[in-house]
C-alpha cells in the first residue's frame, strides 16, 4: 500500500514538473485539464491495482435521481480482493444504521480493460453472507469521474451511482453490513 502511495505520488508530481517547465502560467480551463489529466493517471492506477474508494455524489435509483446524496456515506470501496458497496440515499435508520443498504464481502471476478477512447470500464462479482451484488463501472477519459452500474440480488431494480475515483483516506463513512 506504502509502495502504491508513492508511486501514485511520484507520477503525480512528474506530470506537475513538465507540465510547469518551459511554460508560463496556465489559465483556468488549462489548470482544470492538467488536474483533470493527472486525476485520470491516478484513477486508473488505482484501478488496475485494486485499491480505490468511488466516493458517489449522485444516485439514481430505477430511473429516479434521489437528490442531494453524501458522498462519505454513498461509495464503492475496493481494496484487493475485499470491497464495499454503501447506499445511502439520506434517510436515517435502515438496516445498515445510516438509511440505505451495506454490502461488504470477497471481490470475484474482478476485470478492468481500457478501450480503444481511453475509457477504463471495470466490472467485479462482490459476494457477502446473505446477499451479492455486480459492478460494471466506466471511468471516463482524461477525468477520474466515474459511473457504476449496481445490479444485487436482494433489489430487483439497477442503482447507477455517479462520483470520482480516489485513493482510500479516511472521508467515508461505513454502516453496519448485514448483507
Amino acid at each position: 500500500m506504502r509502495a502504491l502511495r508513492f508511486v501514485i505520488l511520484l507520477v503525480a508530481t512528474a506530470m506537475i514538473a513538465a507540465a510547469g517547465s518551459g511554460c508560463k502560467a496556465l489559465k483556468g480551463s488549462e489548470e482544470s485539464a492538467k488536474a483533470d489529466s493527472i486525476n485520470y493517471v491516478v484513477g486508473k492506477a488505482l484501478i488496475e491495482n485494486q485499491t480505490f474508494l468511488m466516493s458517489v455524489n449522485r444516485v439514481m435509483i430505477m430511473n429516479v435521481t434521489i437528490p442531494s446524496v453524501t458522498p462519505t456515506t454513498n461509495f464503492i470501496l475496493v481494496m484487493g480482493d475485499k470491497g464495499v458497496v454503501q447506499l445511502s440515499p439520506g434517510h436515517s435508520g435502515g438496516p445498515n444504521g445510516v438509511g440505505g443498504f451495506t454490502v461488504k464481502g470477497n471481490i470475484t471476478d474482478y476485470k478492468y480493460s481500457v478501450n480503444k477512447n481511453g475509457e477504463v470500464n471495470l466490472q467485479f462479482h462482490l459476494s457477502a453472507p446473505i446477499g451479492s451484488c455486480d459492478v460494471q463501472a466506466t471511468m471516463v477519459k482524461g477525468s477520474n469521474r466515474a459511473t457504476a452500474f449496481v445490479q444485487s440480488t436482494f433489489h430487483r431494480g439497477r442503482t447507477t451511482m455517479y462520483g470520482t475515483i480516489q485513493p482510500i483516506d479516511d472521508s467515508y463513512f461505513e454502516g453496519h453490513s448485514i448483507f
